[in-house]
C-alpha cells in the first residue's frame, strides 16, 4: 500500500515533466486509470483461480515483480503513448498482487475473528499509506532542494519505490506458505473455479451483497487516492503556490485520512465481530458517504479547520466499508473456491475503480475539483439503500459470525 497510491499522487510532477496542459490533466488521470484498472480487471478472476491450485505466494511474486518493472519505467516516459504502455505493467502488477492478496488477508482468520484481522490488516495498509503520503511524497522536494531537477527528483522518488518492491517481493518469498489452500478439494480446472464462484454468488445474495459493496468501497479509495492530490494542485497552483509545496502539503493531509484509517480499523474491526456483517457493511457505507459530501462541500483545502475533520471523518468511512464488505466475503466464501471467490469480489472493486475513477475524471474537467466526491457520496449512498434491503431480506449470515 506504499507503492499502490504513489503513483496517482506523483502523477500530476510526472504531468509538469510532460507539459501537460493543467486543463486536459483530469481527463488523462481518468484515461491513464481506466487502461490501468482495465488490465486489471482482464486478469483478477482467473488470478484467484490460478491461486487456488497453485497456492498464492507465487502469485504475489509474480505481481510485485511486474511493478516493479512498470514503476522503473513510468517516469522515464518520454511521451503520453510511453506513458500509457508503462502505466500498463503497472495495473497488471497491481491486479495480480491486489486479487491475491485479497485472498490471502481471508485464507488466515477463523470467522469468529475475522473482522479484528482484516481491521488490522486495514491498520498497517494504512501505515503504508501515509509513509507514502507524508515520506515518501516529501522527497521530489528534498532532491530538489539537494540541487536535483524537478524531473531528476521524480526519477530518484521512483527508483526508492522500486527498491521497496523488490523487498516486499523478496517478503512474500520468505513469509508467505507456498502449500495450496484445500489440497484435498482443490478444483478441476480454472474454468471450474471461476464456473463455481458464479454458482455461489448467484444463490448467496450477502456475497452477492459483498461484491457490489466492493464497487463502492474499493472505488472510494481509488478516487480519493487519485483526486485528493490533484485537488490541491488545481487550487494551490491557482492561489500561486509552489507546486512541490502544494504536494507536500496534500501529502500530509492525505497521511491524516490514512491516520484515521489505521486508528479506526482495528475498533470497526471488532464492532464487525459483534454485529451482524450486513449491518456493519450498511454503516460502513453511510459513514464514507457523509465524509465525501463533507468533503465535496470545501472551497480551500489549504484551511486547517475545515480540512482537518473531513479528511478524519471520510477515513472513518473508507476504512469502515473496506474492512466490512471484506470481513463479509470472507465469511461468506466456501474455502474450496475463496480464491475464485475474491477474484470476482477484487473484479467488482477494481469495476468500480475504473468506472468511478473515469467519471470523477470527466467531471473535475467539465464542472469543479470538488464534484468527484460529491458524486462517490451519492454512489455509497445508493448503495446503502440496497444493503438495508439485504439486511432485513437475507441478513443471516452462512456461517457463525455474531446474528446482530
Amino acid at each position: 500500500m506504499m507503492l499502490v497510491p504513489f503513483i496517482n499522487f506523483i502523477q500530476p510532477l510526472v504531468f509538469q515533466g510532460l507539459e501537460v496542459p493543467p486543463d486536459q490533466q483530469g481527463t488523462l488521470t481518468a484515461n491513464l486509470g481506466l487502461l490501468s484498472d482495465v488490465i486489471a480487471l482482464g486478469v483478477m478472476v482467473i488470478i484467484g483461480a490460478v491461486s487456488d491450485r497453485t497456492g498464492r505466494r507465487v502469485i504475489v511474486m509474480v505481481g510485485f515483480l511486474l511493478l516493479i518493472v512498470g514503476l522503473g519505467l513510468y517516469p522515464r516516459a518520454e511521451g503520453i503513448a510511453q506513458l500509457y504502455l508503462f502505466r500498463g505493467i503497472v495495473g497488471l502488477g497491481m491486479g495480480v498482487i491486489s486479487t491475491a492478496m485479497l485472498t490471502v488477508i481471508q485464507d488466515y482468520p477463523q470467522d469468529r475473528s475475522r473482522g479484528k484481522y482484516t481491521g488490522m490488516n486495514s491498520v498497517f495498509s494504512g501505515l503504508g499509506v501515509m509513509v507514502m503520503a507524508v515520506g515518501i511524497m516529501r522527497l521530489p522536494e528534498m532532491f530538489v532542494e539537494g540541487g536535483a531537477t524537478q524531473n531528476a527528483a521524480v526519477i530518484n522518488t521512483f527508483l526508492v519505490c522500486v527498491g521497496i518492491g523488490i523487498f516486499a517481493a523478496l517478503l512474500a518469498r520468505f513469509g508467505l506458505s507456498g502449500a495450496l489452500p484445500d489440497p484435498d478439494h482443490r478444483t478441476e480446472s480454472v474454468f471450474g473455479g471461476v464456473s463455481d464462484a458464479i454458482a455461489e454468488a448467484r444463490k448467496n445474495p450477502r456475497l452477492l451483497l459483498s461484491f457490489i459493496a466492493a464497487f463502492a468501497a474499493r472505488g472510494d479509495l481509488a478516487v480519493a487516492g487519485t483526486y485528493f492530490a490533484l485537488w490541491f494542485m488545481y487550487i494551490g497552483t491557482a492561489q500561486g503556490i509552489d507546486s512541490t509545496e502544494v504536494a507536500t502539503i496534500s501529502g500530509q493531509y492525505f497521511g491524516l485520512l490514512n491516520l484515521a484509517i489505521m486508528v479506526w480499523a482495528p475498533i470497526y474491526g471488532v464492532i464487525i465481530d459483534r454485529v451482524n456483517r450486513v449491518t456493519a457493511v450498511t454503516l460502513g457505507l453511510a459513514t464514507a458517504s457523509a465524509g465525501y459530501f463533507l468533503m465535496g462541500s470545501i472551497d480551500n483545502p489549504f484551511n486547517p479547520a475545515i480540512i482537518i475533520p473531513a479528511c478524519i471523518l471520510l477515513g472513518m468511512g473508507e476504512t469502515s466499508a473496506v474492512v466490512s464488505c471484506g470481513s463479509l466475503v470472507g465469511q461468506e466464501a466456501p474455502p474450496r473456491i475463496r480464491g475464485s471467490v475474491i477474484g470476482f469480489y477484487a473484479l467488482c472493486g477494481s469495476f468500480g475503480i475504473l468506472s468511478l475513477s473515469f467519471i470523477s475524471g470527466l467531471i473535475f474537467d467539465a464542472f469543479s475539483p470538488n464534484a468527484p466526491f460529491i458524486f462517490m457520496g451519492a454512489v455509497n449512498l445508493v448503495i446503502v439503500v440496497i444493503a438495508l434491503y439485504v439486511r432485513v431480506r437475507y441478513g443471516n449470515p452462512t456461517n457463525a459470525a455474531a446474528t446482530s
